[in-house]
């Protein structure tokens, strides 16, 4: 029990173990690694550099960085201006470096072409044999029975949609109708109904969006009348009022009970216009029992000009509800009848497919058969289509032809078209020459790649039919390369095209720019700044060149490349590919444009900003804590903890009081302003009632009779906490100056707040900087300048670990 226990307990830690590193090893082989593969299931890999440390620490003068310093020193910019004769010596430093730059990559072009040659014949060799042992074993694979159910080929011909011409010898026009009649039919019908059920579906929809809007027109709707509402009961208060007056003549109140009566008939059909009912009926009794005086009939007038105003006001939206509710109505009766036509067609498709699967089941091993026909079909095509280019006899030449491409098809099919008309000598000829032309865009490893490619796309059907579907993917996994050499091929033709265009167009403006700098630097010595039509130009070509067209080609080529350091089939040729790799990586180090930032000036920043604000903290809360510990004072017992519990509230909270005071102080005191490191400092020394809580614990551990005995012998009580209480509290303020200084080293949202500036940047700004790349994340220079960020703390924790695991009674004894 006790073995089981031990065993138990190491499986625990290795696994706990393994989830804590996993993190750190990812972010280490991430740094180092130079493809671009931070999600990659593979953690290691072989293509590892220092590119990224390198780029962090002492960025390389590449080419966008020199053509961009050359404009600057000609035009004798700020940094430039001071010392002319050390300006002259950089543009000329800078000329030269970038025709070593020039030379460079005409280096890697001619390399990457005679590589390219060399590839090319081991490549065709590879798919030259690869291919052969597929003609031997997809016979063997495919096997196919004698007889064949037409009705079934032509279900996989038109439902699955594997047409081509070999299912011309297995059917008849007789088959074709049987099928009509029968499976054809039901799949026509569920097509039918499936488009019915698409088209009812966007109707009910559309039906339903009718039905809100005009419900919110009925909500809009009450709401007015809600107010209208309100009026009547302010004018029925007025009748009741003016009922009381004594009797005197008559009004003529005719029109008015007539529009009340109207206006109270059409109100009966509606159920939210309860309460409007019932006022209009009080309205009515009021009127038809009103009797005014001559003195107050002028103020009767009023009232009835505005019940007068208020029905006409309530007619009008009560017929727009009438309306509006008519046309709710059918819209619902629209709906309802949609939604059971919908049901009838469901349940008419839900028919329609049981029959299918009566097919499919009664016919599955017809079905399996018929496209095993195919599939041998396709896959034999693919791999014997350039011997059917040299007989030009097979009907099935133009079928095949599509799946190499719409120019190999057009070219069959323009080939075919003039044989018809030609006889003997005059065909033969014309069989040789359309052999040269297709053969001149077919090749042995364009019929691997395109048959890897057939297997692929037809893996599920494989997998849903049960064909030696192991067979067949151990075939695909072993032309897998084929794919990504003919992507190789293509990238690095267009890549050595691209180079030299961009070689030759540069090499011409430097020299230019060679030969005129010093003329230009004497004029911009006079005062006048001139920026050289060669920079321009240059960075012309970078954008135009490089990165329209360079950068996506090298890209591939290198992503391809390093495919193919683990695919090629032939083993000697990876090591070149490896090369390949590592040689167009340092080809885009030379020409591409990274991201300007100054990391090196970042870490610096929070060095001094968490240095300082970690000594000042722990020599105000060291001070602080002391008389919380030793002293009585009114407010002792209570005043720590009032400080902590106003600690507790997230600093997020009076961010904008923190930002107003620092933009106030900002105008007196400059160095302690908004985007200023002495403003952060000030923002970050409020972290200091939770220190001062942890070392007055600490000095609460240390006996009060060490500071007598030395009061004693004469010591003040400055003295006594100097040379008696510090030392033994090394161990504690250790533990403070370390949290301080990493929480404040890490802290990324007041610094967010309060920094504009990037050259202010504290570090975690910074590392921030480099998850937001031009087009994507820039993971390797994020962790390489994590990991460089860790320093500082690791060097700090390490000088500080004797303090915390040692002296806690080192002074204790009195000498």
């Amino acid at each position: 029990m006790k073995k089981r226990i031990h065993l138990l307990t190491h499986v625990i830690m290795i696994l706990l173990i393994t989830l804590i590193l996993f993190p750190v090893v990812w972010v280490v082989m991430t740094s180092i690694r130079r493809d671009n593969a931070a999600f990659s299931p593979k953690l290691f890999s072989s293509n590892i550099t220092l590119q990224h440390y390198k780029d962090l620490v002492i960025p390389p003068k590449n080419v966008p960085v020199l053509i961009s310093e050359l404009g600057d020193a000609v035009s004798l910019s700020k940094p430039f201006k001071s010392n002319i004769e050390k300006t002259a010596g950089i543009i000329e430093s800078d000329i030269q470096r970038l025709f070593d730059y020039i030379s460079d990559t005409e280096n890697v072009s001619k390399k990457l072409e005679r590589s390219a040659d060399y590839l090319e014949k081991d490549a065709k060799s590879s798919a030259r044999k690869t291919l052969e042992t597929f003609r031997m074993l997809l016979p063997d694979i495919l096997k196919t029975p004698e007889k064949i159910d037409p009705i079934s080929a032509i279900y996989v011909e038109k439902h699955l949609g594997k047409n081509g011409s070999w299912i011309k010898s297995l059917v008849s026009e007789k088959d074709y109708s049987e099928y009509e009649k029968s499976i054809g039919s039901l799949l026509k019908k569920e097509e039918y109904l499936r488009k019915s059920m698409e088209k009812l579906k966007t109707e009910i929809i559309s039906l339903k969006d009718q039905l809100s809007k005009e419900s919110m027109k009925v909500v809009n709707i009450l709401s007015e009348i809600e107010i209208i509402e309100s009026d009547l009961k302010k004018i029925n208060n007025i009748l009741k009022s003016l009922l009381k007056i004594p009797e005197g003549t008559h009004p003529n109140l005719e029109n008015i009970l007539t529009d009340a009566e109207s206006l109270l008939k059409k109100t009966e059909n509606f159920r939210d216009l309860v309460e409007l009912k019932e006022t209009l009926v009080n309205i009515i009794q009021n009127l038809k029992s009103l009797r005014i005086s001559r003195d107050s009939e002028d103020a009767f007038k009023s009232v009835k000009l505005q019940l007068s105003t208020a029905i006409r006001d309530a007619e009008i939206q009560v017929d727009e509800l009438n309306e509006v509710y008519e046309k709710m109505i059918n819209l619902e009766k629209q709906l309802s009848s949609k939604i059971k036509e919908y049901e009838i067609v469901q349940k008419d498709l839900a028919d329609v497919m049981e029959n299918i699967k009566k097919f499919q089941r009664g016919h599955l091993e017809d079905i399996r058969n018929a496209y095993l026909a195919y599939l041998r079909w396709r896959l034999l095509g693919i791999a014997n289509f350039p011997e059917m280019i040299q007989k030009w006899e097979s009907d099935s030449i133009a079928d095949i032809a599509k799946i190499f491409g719409i120019r190999t098809f057009i070219n069959v099919k323009k080939c075919l078209i003039k044989m018809r008309k030609l006889k003997r000598e005059d065909l033969d000829r014309k069989k040789k020459e359309c052999t040269v032309k297709i053969m001149k865009e077919i090749d042995d490893i364009t019929v691997l790649s395109k048959l890897n490619n057939s297997i692929r796309k037809e893996l599920s059907y494989l997998e849903s039919f049960g064909i030696a579907d192991t067979q067949l993917t151990v075939m695909m996994n072993d032309s897998e390369w084929a794919s990504d050499y003919l992507k190789f091929k293509n990238s690095s033709k267009n890549l050595i095209s691209y180079l030299q265009i961009l070689s030759e167009k540069l090499r011409k403006e430097v020299r230019s720019l060679s030969n005129r700098w010093r003329a230009l630097l004497d004029i911009s010595k006079s005062g006048i700044p001139v920026v050289p039509s060669e920079v321009t130009e240059m960075n012309e070509l970078l954008s135009t060149v490089y990165e329209s067209k360079v950068s996506g080609a090298l890209g591939i080529t290198i992503r391809e490349a390093i495919a193919l350091e683990n695919d090629f089939p032939v083993e000697r040729d990876r090591k070149i590919f490896k090369e390949i790799d590592s040689m167009l990586y340092s080809l885009q180090q030379i020409w591409k444009k990274k991201p300007k930032h100054f990391f090196l000036r970042w870490v610096m920043n929070s060095v001094i900003v968490a240095g300082v604000v970690a000594i000042i903290t722990t020599i105000i809360t060291a001070l602080a804590a002391y008389p919380f510990s030793r002293m009585r004072f009114l407010g002792r017992r209570y005043g720590i903890m009032a400080l902590l519990l106003i600690q507790m509230f997230p600093s997020i909270m009076y961010m904008v009081a923190l930002y107003g005071m620092l933009a106030f102080l900002g105008k007196i005191i400059p160095w302690i302003g908004l985007d200023t490191l002495g403003g952060l400092i000030f923002v970050y020394l409020g972290n200091i009632a939770f220190n001062m809580f942890l070392i007055k614990g600490f000095y609460d551990t240390i006996p009060s009779s060490l500071e007598e005995s030395a009061m004693i012998d004469g010591a003040t009580r400055f003295q006594t906490f100097w040379r008696i209480i510090l030392p033994l509290a090394k161990p504690i303020l250790a533990v403070v100056l370390i949290l301080t200084f990493m929480g404040t080293f890490n802290e990324y949202v007041l610094a967010r707040i309060i920094l504009q500036d990037v050259k202010k940047y504290t570090y975690a700004l910074g590392l921030w900087q480099f998850t937001v790349g031009p087009f994507e994340t820039e993971w390797g220079l994020f962790t390489a300048a994590a990991l460089l960020g860790m320093i500082p703390m690791v060097a700090l924790f390490l000088s500080m670990q004797r303090f915390l695991i040692s002296g806690l009674t080192k002074g204790a004894v009195k000498g």
